[in-house]
């Protein structure tokens, strides 16, 4: 699975930079078969960027000064995004399975 997200993420990165925006995350979701609302998926995103500047501001100003010279999220940032994403999404399925069953 990684190694296929690899390929797609080097696909993504249209300018190699290393780094995906918030639009490439979007084409990357839509390209490895990952389907959540268009709003959902930015709120997503922006929420990770926050707590990665939180995290960043905190650790030290060095990185702080790199963060702000980056647009986006790396690869293992990314991979870890969406292990989050497919907790939400497969806690959401079992939500609706448990409503199916109690009706």
């Amino acid at each position: 699975l990684e190694l296929l997200l690899r390929y797609a993420w080097y696909d993504t990165d249209c300018n190699k930079s290393g780094y995906i925006d918030q639009s490439e995350f979007l084409q990357l979701l839509s390209r490895i078969n990952i389907y959540l609302k268009q709003e959902k998926a930015i709120q997503i995103y922006k929420k990770f960027i926050k707590e990665q500047h939180n995290n960043n501001q905190r650790k030290s100003k060095l990185s702080l000064r790199n963060f702000n010279k980056q647009h986006g999220i790396t690869l293992e940032e990314c991979v870890y995004l969406l292990r989050k994403i497919r907790k939400i999404l497969h806690a959401t399925s079992e939500n609706g399975k448990d409503k199916k069953r109690n009706n």
